[in-house]
């Protein structure tokens, strides 16, 4: 079973199918392409309540950085030296996906995971996830 949590901010997104796409660490059990994701509010909560179900259709490696989205191939192994500021994702025999730098793109981006544009992404990772939490490295899930 593949379920996802959100916040409240996210339901409406969400149940109007604006939201398809998340942002996520990586899984102890990692989801597969085709399987069913279970879309709740508030789960393990008293107030938990199903939203949807529905089929994952892509697993990308993510880097998200103040100015730019990577989107890379799954299956890349994504490394980050261990010394000197910044982070640079190396691939060991995968290709970068997509590279999103433009405004529109970056808002486009920003939409699909259930924001009004890039700068209220930027925004609300920030606020919930602290000042320094860029670069992030994880995963997009899709559906």
């Amino acid at each position: 079973m593949a379920a996802l949590s959100f916040k409240g901010s996210f339901v409406d997104r969400i149940l109007d199918g604006t939201k398809t796409q998340t942002i996520r660490n990586y899984r102890k059990y990692p989801l597969r392409v085709g399987e069913t994701l279970y879309l709740y509010y508030g789960l393990r909560t008293k107030n938990s309540k199903k939203l949807k179900d529905a089929t994952c259709k892509a697993i990308y490696h993510i880097i998200i950085d103040k100015d730019s989205v990577l989107i890379f191939y799954r299956g890349a192994e994504l490394t980050q030296p261990s010394e000197g500021g910044g982070t640079k994702a190396q691939l060991a025999g995968e290709r970068v996906a997509k590279v999103i730098k433009t405004q529109k793109e970056l808002d486009e981006f920003a939409y699909a995971d259930g924001f009004e544009n890039w700068a209220t992404m930027k925004r609300w990772w920030s606020l919930t996830h602290g000042d320094d939490c860029f670069p992030f490295t994880g995963q997009l899930i899709m559906w």
